[in-house]
């Protein structure tokens, strides 16, 4: 059975090798940008102990006091962002070693996908899942108690498709997303589960990406890129820069230390040891009672932040998260003021 996936081919190996020369031109920029901002606080630091002097006649100690504080925070403010750019232009600087897929090829990946009202993405969310290039998989799709067409979409292309195999649909009273995606993974049959969000499109090749970074060492996630597909004005353009400079910027300087924060959802694999280690340790930490939505997992209910704690447990169980940049998901991003404020109070 052959799908029909939003991005693949050509299109995700162009914005790949795109993507990758703009973060090397940018962060040499960034270099440059900080080098001339550290040259004019010290000429405007040397111009303002003149003027202060000459004007006020201030005694030497104020003079003193007054650069001493200058210099020192401009120093930290820059050795910070020239620290984060070293270490994340290295770690931009690695390539994923694709030759490991020869023996990887057998590792079946469970794609993880939750979904609520989400009727009007859903479809082409699960053909791209199904139609990435990587083909032992299996998709999970977890209807979360929808109240549109979510599930009666999911029913209909599960239908038209016949792949009985490879995907599977999961129907439960409403819960959260957290319980959603803990219920798939008690169902999840392999070794290693991406996650993804319904309203997302995987590109050709990602999860092999994922899928060689963390193999055969003792990592436990692997975090991919997401890259906006709606750049249609201003807003969508600021948030396409956004989520590439800014958070891709963020995630390699962490990943350089196998210390990613926050793996998104909308594309991360973990390894199911990883996440079951996560589980039993939550097991040990006393909490909130949970509600009788709840669904016992890796994946906490008591925060709209699911994926933030999930990484950080991941990391306090000793699991160590990177960051690959070419493995890429795309996603819709809001386009007006009230929907990114909804958005990012989520956050």
């Amino acid at each position: 059975m052959s799908y029909v996936a939003g991005y693949t081919g050509t299109d995700s190996k162009e914005y790949i090798a795109s993507q990758q020369s703009k973060k090397v031109l940018f962060l040499f920029l960034g270099y440059l940008s900080t080098a001339a901002v550290g040259a004019a606080q010290i000429y405007f630091l040397m111009a303002a102990m003149f003027e202060l002097d000459a004007s006020y006649a201030l005694e030497r100690w104020q003079i003193i006091c007054f650069a001493f504080f200058f210099f020192f925070f401009s120093v930290l403010f820059l050795t910070r962002y020239v620290v984060l750019l070293l270490f994340a232009f290295l770690e931009a600087s690695k390539q994923p070693n694709l030759k490991k897929l020869d023996r990887l090829q057998d590792t079946l990946v469970t794609i993880l996908l939750p979904a609520f009202n989400e009727a009007e993405n859903i479809e082409a969310t699960i053909l791209s899942a199904l139609g990435t290039s990587y083909q032992n998989k299996e998709v999970i799709v977890i209807d979360d108690g929808s109240t549109d067409d979510t599930l009666a979409t999911m029913q209909r292309l599960k239908r038209e498709l016949q792949s009985s195999d490879e995907l599977k649909i999961i129907h439960k009273p409403n819960g959260g997303k957290a319980s959603a995606l803990n219920l798939g993974f008690q169902h999840a049959k392999g070794e290693y589960i991406l996650s993804m969000d319904a309203d997302s499109e995987l590109a050709d090749g990602a999860i092999e990406r994922l899928l060689v970074r963390i193999a055969d060492t003792d990592l436990g996630g692997c975090a991919g890129q997401v890259a906006i597909r709606n750049t249609n004005n201003l807003m969508s353009y600021l948030q396409s820069l956004e989520y590439t400079l800014m958070n891709g910027t963020g995630r390699l300087f962490q990943s350089f230390f196998a210390s990613v924060l926050v793996a998104p959802g909308p594309i991360t694999l973990f390894k199911k040891e990883a996440l079951i280690a996560v589980e039993e340790m939550s097991k040990l930490v006393p909490g909130p009672p949970p509600k009788p939505s709840d669904i016992a997992g890796p994946w906490e209910s008591d925060t709209f932040a699911e994926d933030a704690k999930l990484s950080m447990a991941m990391l306090g169980a000793g699991y160590g998260i990177v960051f690959e940049p070419s493995a890429l998901c795309y996603t819709q991003c809001p386009s007006t003021p009230t929907a990114l404020l909804s958005q990012r109070y989520r956050w």
